[in-house]
């Protein structure tokens, strides 16, 4: 079978998207990254930081790539070729030089000093993926074949190379890059998506097609075999955890000021009742909201703080953490004020709360559909030091699996009730798989030493603008 016909230059026998499995760091043994094979990569400056000094980092993966190995990637067609970093630099069990990518892996190779040759420079082959991962599979060979302006024979493996597939392997860097072909093209069922392909494979790599991307330059797309090779090889899965930028350094604090709100309404009398202490006016926050917008603030989440203290991820100019408590219906004014604006905001919700009004479930999940983080503040709002550890743990790590079944993916922050904790406490939210534990310390530097203790700074009982004012440049 050949890719060609009168539209695209191609034929195919698949009209279905593929899909990657979400595979996790560590807990789950691999990635903390999805990725979707037929969707066009995306070779933005979004997806990573610049590379002075020849270094690019992956926000996606958390994961750096440097010197020779970067001068490969971008050699080799960059995102589309290579896919997103998934380690740093290791050496494997043959002592090379290694990186992982989706699509390939990079090896470093350092050449044997000779006469002729004193002073051999290293350099960067990719891994024979084609060959490992279709080792055993008899794709017989084509004796004879012809080569013409569609279509090149390779007497060295048997096999030939047509129009779409020719195309992408001459203008993507031919054999050096990809190897010789070891197979015709055929039909192929993915075993991640179930889905059938027209493929080919390559000493080096696999060629798929993508009906759904005709017409643009992503009809052929490379096959995620650097994924599938650590899926079938025994790899430390440490090596997968996100690590920091290399153009950062290490980041140790950062002050971000978290201003914690409860209620967006309207005062009653007595003006010091419990629920006006924990209360803002409607008015009085859009007046906040647009004192910040107007003295150049960007609002992020406590996940992209967290981010820049693990990993050296960017943050904005003068950054501010808006965070919502409990998950009150009326923060839905907040939500649409923020939406107008384009602000983010953390929203640390009670998973099976019953009184007050809250927010439903399909609220919740639009907030998280609108771009905000939804995060745990527990089941019920206990206090957390006050009752059994058996107690606690299903607060806590039930109210993340309860807004992970909503939401269908990671909860990453948590909070702690009435600013509740302990050493004790702190424990369970780190095993229960949270990225930091939020309290109410009130100041306004986070610190990559105490993750399970960031502070807050309480605006829920703010009556002027000076007074918020104050809050966010000093917490006072």
């Amino acid at each position: 079978m050949h890719l060609a016909s009168q539209r695209t230059g191609f034929l195919f026998r698949s009209r279905s998207l593929y899909l990657v499995a979400i595979l996790l760091v560590a807990q789950s043994f691999l990635f903390a990254t999805t990725t979707q094979a037929a969707t066009p990569p995306n070779d933005s400056t979004a997806s990573y930081l610049p590379d002075p000094g020849g270094i690019r980092f992956f926000i996606d993966t958390g994961h750096n790539v440097s010197g020779l190995f970067l001068q490969n990637y971008y050699a080799t067609g960059g995102l589309a070729a290579n896919g997103l970093a998934l380690t740093e630099e290791f050496k494997d069990k043959d002592g090379l030089t290694v990186q992982v990518f989706e699509r390939a892996i990079f090896e470093l190779h350092q050449p044997s000093q000779t006469g002729d040759n004193p002073r051999p420079q290293p350099y960067v082959e990719h891994k024979l993926l084609g060959s490992i991962l279709s080792a055993g599979r008899d794709f017989g060979r084509v004796e004879n074949g012809i080569t013409n302006a569609e279509t090149r024979y390779f007497s060295e493996t048997g096999h030939t190379l047509s129009h779409g597939f020719l195309a992408y392997w001459q203008n993507n860097g031919g054999l050096s890059a990809f190897g010789y072909p070891l197979s015709e093209e055929f039909s192929e069922e993915n075993p991640a998506d179930g889905q059938t392909y027209t493929v080919q494979y390559f000493e080096r790599s696999r060629f798929e097609y993508h009906p759904e991307h005709a017409g643009t330059p992503y009809e052929v797309q490379l096959g995620l075999l650097g994924r599938q090779y650590v899926e079938a090889n025994s790899y430390d899965p440490a090596l997968f955890v996100p690590a920091k930028s290399l153009l950062l350094g290490s980041q140790q604090a950062v002050a971000v000021p978290s201003l914690m709100y409860h209620h967006i309404r309207d005062l009653s009398s007595p003006l010091n009742s419990d629920l006006n202490n924990y209360s803002v006016t409607p008015a009085a926050f859009v007046q906040q909201l647009d004192w910040l917008q107007a003295n150049g603030y960007h609002t992020v989440t406590v996940s992209q703080i967290t981010d820049y203290l693990k990993y050296g991820a960017p943050l904005p100019s003068k950054p501010v953490n808006l965070r919502f408590d409990d998950g009150w219906a009326n923060q839905l004014f907040a939500v649409n004020e923020m939406k107008k604006r384009g602000m983010t905001a953390t929203f640390f919700i009670i998973t099976q709360a019953s009184t007050y009004p809250y927010m439903t479930h399909e609220q919740v999940k639009q907030l998280d559909a609108d771009g905000f983080e939804v995060a745990s503040h527990t089941r019920n709002h206990p206090f957390l030091t006050k009752n059994p550890a058996a107690f606690g743990w299903d607060q806590i790590s039930g109210s993340k699996a309860d807004l992970e079944k909503l939401l269908g993916h990671p909860v990453r922050s948590f909070a702690y009730p009435y600013g509740d904790h302990n050493a004790a406490i702190d424990a369970l939210v780190q095993k229960a798989g949270y990225d930091s534990g939020a309290g109410i310390e009130a100041n306004a530097y986070w610190r990559t030493n105490r993750l399970f203790n960031e502070p807050a700074i309480s605006v829920s009982n703010v009556r002027t603008l000076n007074t918020f004012i104050s809050r966010v440049r000093y917490g006072l």
